[in-house]
């Protein structure tokens, strides 16, 4: 169920490493309340405090990293499609795109999406920058590993999430009818594990239209996860 399958979870960004690159001060870090006890998470107080942080690394390293942003754009050609929806996503409550009040920026009519891209520019470019910081300490992370020949596997899960800039920047590739709402979702019938069946609620694909594009979409997918993982498990 996450926002989208090509981009890195902010909450795996490492705070550290970012102070150590000049983007955070160890006082701004211990400041934060993260939790009273440091054996477990406390998700709540990472939910309320993980973001502001990384927007205070983003003011500092916008300018300084912006060229090679736009770069790793240039590579990684889902980025401003998850951006906005992400930028539009906040600014809505972080509501799903299926309850977003303005019924053009749901459904995106090209100038309103360009409207949003605007209005929303600063949002735009701090969501491209927390997948730019991520994408560097993995690869970072990633090259250590192989270092010490060790390969990683990674998930490919057949479905996306409704709520995902997936389904919102592509709707054509999945089973939608009017307003973009689905057809029908995913699940599974009654059985020893559960007797009342599933309900997952992920949008079935449109094959059809997925053959007639040569299946780009799938394509593309991964070729994404393959960015990440030395072998996909699907």
């Amino acid at each position: 169920q996450s926002f989208s399958t090509f981009a890195g979870n902010p909450y795996f960004i490492d705070l550290d490493l970012l102070a150590e690159d000049g983007l955070l001060e160890r006082a701004e870090l211990e400041a934060v309340n993260w939790g009273a006890e440091p054996r477990y998470v406390d998700y709540g107080k990472i939910y309320e405090s993980r973001f502001a942080v990384l927007r205070r690394a983003f003011r500092k390293g916008w300018e300084r990293d912006r060229e090679a942003v736009e770069r790793f754009a240039q590579e990684h050609r889902w980025l401003g499609d998850y951006a906005l929806y992400m930028a539009v996503k906040q600014h809505f409550g972080m509501k799903s795109w299926l309850e977003w009040p303005d019924e053009d920026i749901r459904l995106r009519k090209p100038e309103v999406v360009e409207q949003y891209r605007r209005e929303l520019r600063e949002d735009v470019d701090f969501f491209c920058y927390l997948q730019f910081l991520f994408y560097k300490q993995w690869n970072a992370l990633r090259d250590y590993i192989h270092g010490l020949g060790i390969r990683i596997i990674g998930d490919l899960p057949i479905y996306v999430a409704m709520d995902s800039a997936d389904v919102w920047a592509e709707p054509e590739f999945f089973q939608l009818g009017e307003g973009n709402v689905p057809k029908e979702v995913s699940g599974v019938p009654p059985d020893y594990f559960s007797a009342d069946g599933q309900l997952w609620g992920n949008p079935l694909y449109d094959y059809d239209r997925m053959r007639a594009d040569g299946y780009g979409w799938w394509i593309r997918r991964v070729e994404g996860a393959g960015r990440l993982f030395d072998i996909i498990r699907i």
